[in-house]
């Protein structure tokens, strides 16, 4: 994810549109990942057992749950933006006649 970040964000031939949502998305699947496995990480630590206060582990699971429905929304507008791309290239192709062969 850090190096999908880096490349588009150094590339300037990739600044586009697209490209901004998979950064994006590479940076909410780097949330995800922190948030997840944070909370994992001190549970096996403790070898199952849940050190901190109740609240800690609530706000680790809502952080969770909000990163991933985050990272569902990138990856529906990540889809909706190539479907319009691939369909509005498929509408204006249709009209022309094939190119001619020599």
């Amino acid at each position: 994810n850090i190096m999908a970040i880096i490349c588009v964000s150094l590339y300037k031939p990739m600044h586009k549109p697209h490209n901004l949502y998979v950064i994006s998305l590479a940076v909410a699947d780097h949330f995800v990942g922190l948030s997840g496995m944070l909370g994992m990480m001190i549970v096996n630590i403790y070898r199952g057992i849940w050190p901190l206060p109740p609240f800690v582990c609530t706000l680790v699971l809502i952080t969770d749950s909000v990163c991933g429905t985050v990272l569902m929304f990138h990856i529906c507008l990540i889809v909706h933006n190539r479907f319009k791309e691939t369909s509005i290239r498929y509408r204006t192709d249709r009209g022309r006649e094939p190119p001619k062969r020599k």
